[in-house]
């Protein structure tokens, strides 16, 4: 017959004490049941409310803030494609907000928001047709992201900005545009949202031909040169005081710039014409240089000739040489030829250069802080 083992602890533990421990025992028991409970209750009830709530909360009224610059609320209501009665609670704002924008491609931003019991609310923001690349049937224009807006398009609104360096091979209404040029449309957003950070948004054209010569017209006049098409934004901040300076001389008609930042630490502004003149020059003593003297004194002699033969033919018969008829009149005096123009040319330009960090213009250097 097996021993029965004695509990040595329970004879040492008092009677009053062990009753007292298995008290809390059986409180800490019912405690856990309790919280159980309580658990199993709250439960139940967010689902008995996710239930409730998807059958009680339907949308029956959609409600859309717009500008109605180009679509209706009727069009950007029935793009977002909320069906009647649908539930709030399991209503995909990410999906509905998509949809408005595919199907409607001027909608640039869409916020799509449930308000309690029965109304969604749809905020709409328009995108701006910053950009346009001319196609063989008219342009096709973007967003500053890239998203095509319109294709087909025959005129362009102002400060739409051409887009150079890259052909389009598809665009699609609402889709993303895609260019030939793997890499194109990176180079081209990361360049336009520079400028758009500096405050520029008066761009013409931007240039992306030649990757190390990147140029961009800004208000149809200023040409700015960058170089190569890295290290962009700290070219720009650096010659944003020269652009800004020309752009508040421009005037009425203003002379065509080129603003070069190639080497990113100055700022050289000339005239277009300075520099079609100076390679024009370039290239004309590359050609005396390629003649043997006599050549090229023959070359001067017969362009001498020409040009005293044009004088020649221009001349003023009754020019006294000083802008005065020769006849005399004894009242009047010599009669004011209006012809006469003593060798002025109102089209002349001159070699116009005002270099930002050269000796000979305004210092636009590094140490005045572009200012």
């Amino acid at each position: 017959m097996k021993e029965k083992r004695r509990d040595y602890a329970s004879e040492t533990v008092p009677k009053s004490e062990r009753m007292k421990n298995e008290a809390d025992r059986r409180k800490k028991l019912k405690r856990r049941a309790e919280i159980r409970l309580g658990l199993l209750l709250l439960a139940l009830i967010v689902i008995i409310g996710a239930v409730f709530s998807i059958f009680y909360f339907k949308a029956k009224k959609v409600t859309v803030v717009n500008a109605a610059i180009r679509y209706s609320d009727a069009e950007i209501a029935a793009a977002a494609g909320i069906k009647e009665d649908e539930s709030l609670l399991l209503l995909n704002a990410d999906a509905v907000s998509a949809r408005i924008l595919r199907q409607l491609p001027y909608i640039g931003e869409a916020t799509v928001k449930r308000r309690i019991p029965d109304e969604v609310v749809i905020t709409v923001e328009y995108a701006k047709p910053t950009l346009a690349v001319e196609t063989g049937i008219g342009y096709v224009l973007l967003d500053s992201a890239g998203k095509v807006l319109q294709t087909g398009v025959s005129r362009l609104a102002d400060y739409t900005a051409l887009v150079y360096g890259s052909n389009v091979t598809e665009a699609t209404p609402g889709q993303t545009v895609v260019f030939e040029d793997e890499g194109f449309l990176e180079k081209l957003t990361k360049l336009v949202s520079e400028f758009e950070a500096a405050g520029f948004h008066n761009v013409t054209a931007y240039d992306l031909n030649d990757l190390t010569d990147v140029v961009v017209e800004v208000n149809f006049y200023i040409n700015v040169r960058f170089g190569n098409i890295n290290r962009i934004a700290g070219k720009l901040k650096f010659g944003k005081a020269a652009i800004e300076s020309q752009l508040k001389k421009g005037g009425a008609n203003p002379a065509k710039l080129v603003v070069d930042l190639t080497d990113g630490n100055t700022a050289i502004v000339r005239t277009q014409s300075a520099i079609e003149a100076s390679k024009e020059a370039a290239r004309r003593n590359k050609f005396l240089a390629s003649l043997t003297p006599e050549e090229r004194a023959s070359l001067e002699a017969s362009e001498k000739a020409a040009a005293s033969a044009e004088d020649a033919a221009n001349a003023d018969p009754d020019d006294g040489g000083e802008g005065y008829d020769e006849d005399y009149d004894e009242d009047d005096g010599y009669d004011y030829d209006e012809d006469y123009d003593e060798d002025y040319d109102a089209d002349y330009d001159a070699d116009y250069e005002e270099s930002y960090g050269a000796d000979d213009g305004e210092d636009y250097g590094a140490d005045d802080g572009g200012e």
